[in-house]
């Protein structure tokens, strides 16, 4: 499939993408929308349109596709075979919620398969795999938090700490009450998570303990109890045990994980495909887009078909957009259009191209469900004045390169968008090049709009069987297109 940037870019596909990747969860996936092109693979494009649709069924008919936010896991998946390496414990919360949200999809697809043969087609390889679930609830608790019962060890341990705190606020609490006289108002303070004794200072020899610093003004010092010490130290060195027992702990769950990495992988890539359909097929919602009839043939027929971009800006302006209905097909495959400035032609060679680059980018169309779409291999456009300083052409010069360029390449499955055909030079001279154009393009058996103000190209339109003649209307009051 061949379509180069300027095409893209005349048609204003960025657009399109960037108001698609708004729904995507992942910045992973918003990447991919903006690099998604017109597809080589037929049957891959026609898969992601049925899948495409099936999830805006989902949102149209009320019955919510259940998929929501998930985690990207690639950069730690990858370290998994290297010796020693752990997980962090926030990790292994993200593998449960993506393994759990696979589990409902798949459920989902498997209740509703009729509904959705397509989405149900991609997941039916997949492996749910409960022990993944399981393992990680063996170690952690539903607020994320290692268990006690984790190891043998670590009971033993928090245990231990458990006793350790009650007997140290004990002492402590002993220590104040003994001290009371000592103190000043505020009786505490905590530093460095320890509780201290807030000590008037000039009394401060009274009281024997840690001295942990003074106020700002200096009229209160911070003792920790001499009564605590002991147990506080004890406290300490359970705390590094606890750490290392947790590491352990966390070195073993995550050689037991290791073993599902095909899995988990396959699981991310799933739920990938899911965002990427899924914010097309808000983006679908959003303009109202269907799938249309697909064709095997070279055909596009538009009925009642809106140029997205500019649906979209109207919509939010609270202004109407008018729907164009045209086609082409074997029999009427070159359309010459001609009218007065201000008309819409501009804006119909547009819609075409760029419903025609959604279309064979997996993206839903806003037409009525009789339109129809074939398939092209390339897409050349000629819109707008591409006048380049920089490489020094003039407008003219920028379109004979350009039709030069479309000669060389154009075919039979080529669909051709020219804007303001044979303009930019003495009008003599442009329209006999035009018109030489414009057949040898007829030759070639090509599909094509072009837009024109020349009389002889309309004539010759009017001489060739499979060309046709066409003109915009608007109202001549108030200049707006119909």
């Amino acid at each position: 499939m061949q379509i180069s940037e300027q095409t893209l870019k005349d048609l204003e596909f960025n657009a399109v993408q960037k108001e698609i990747a708004a729904f995507a969860y992942t910045e992973k996936v918003e990447k991919s929308i903006f690099q998604l092109k017109p597809y080589e693979n037929q049957q891959l494009l026609v898969e992601d349109l049925q899948t495409t649709n099936e999830i805006l069924s989902s949102i149209e008919g009320g019955n919510q596709f259940p998929f929501s936010e998930y985690y990207i896991l690639d950069e730690n998946l990858g370290r998994l075979e290297i010796e020693n390496y752990y997980l962090p414990a926030e990790e292994f919360f993200k593998i449960k919620a993506n393994t759990l949200q696979v589990k409902e999809i798949l459920k989902y697809l498997t209740a509703f398969k009729e509904y959705s043969p397509s989405l149900f087609q991609k997941g039916e390889s997949i492996v749910y795999e409960k022990n993944i679930v399981k393992l990680i609830d063996q170690v952690f608790n539903k607020f994320g938090e290692i268990k006690d019962d984790a190891s043998p060890e670590l009971k033993i341990v928090r245990d231990r700490l458990r006793h350790l705190n009650g007997r140290i606020t004990e002492l402590f609490n002993k220590s104040m009450a003994y001290h009371a006289d000592n103190l000043d108002d505020i009786k505490e303070s905590v530093i460095g998570n320890r509780r201290v004794l807030a000590v008037k200072s000039f009394q401060r020899k009274r009281v024997k303990g840690q001295f942990l610093g003074t106020s700002k003004t200096g009229s209160i010092t911070f003792i920790e109890p001499e009564s605590v010490l002991a147990p506080r130290r004890e406290w300490e060195e359970l705390k590094e045990e606890e750490k290392h027992l947790i590491i352990q702990i966390l070195l073993d769950l995550t050689a037991q994980i290791a073993i599902y990495k095909p899995n988990l992988e396959e699981y991310q890539a799933f739920l990938e495909y899911i965002d990427f359909t899924q914010a097309k097929a808000n983006y679908a919602f959003l303009i109202n887009g269907i799938l249309p009839k697909i064709s095997q043939n070279r055909v596009i027929k538009l009925i009642d078909a809106y140029h997205p971009v500019l649906f979209l800006n109207n919509k939010r302006r609270e202004e109407k957009t008018i729907p164009q209905s045209l086609e082409l097909n074997e029999k009427c495959r070159i359309i010459i259009i001609s009218g007065p400035n201000a008309g819409g032609k501009s804006i119909t060679l547009k819609t075409i191209g760029l419903l025609q680059i959604m279309f064979q980018s997996g993206v839903l169309v806003p037409v009525k469900e009789e339109s129809q779409f074939g398939f092209f291999n390339q897409i050349f456009t000629d819109i707008g004045d591409n006048q380049s300083i920089e490489n020094h052409l003039s407008t003219y010069s920028y379109r004979l390169k350009q039709m030069s360029y479309f000669l060389k390449q154009a075919d039979d499955k080529t669909l051709l968008l020219v804007d303001e055909f044979g303009t930019g030079s003495d009008p003599e001279l442009g329209g006999a090049l035009a018109e030489v154009f414009f057949e040898e393009f007829y030759e070639r058996n090509s599909f094509g709009v072009f837009t024109t103000h020349y009389t002889n190209i309309k004539l010759s339109a009017e001489s060739l069987p499979e060309a046709i003649n066409a003109c915009m209307l608007f109202d001549k009051k108030s200049l707006d297109p119909l």
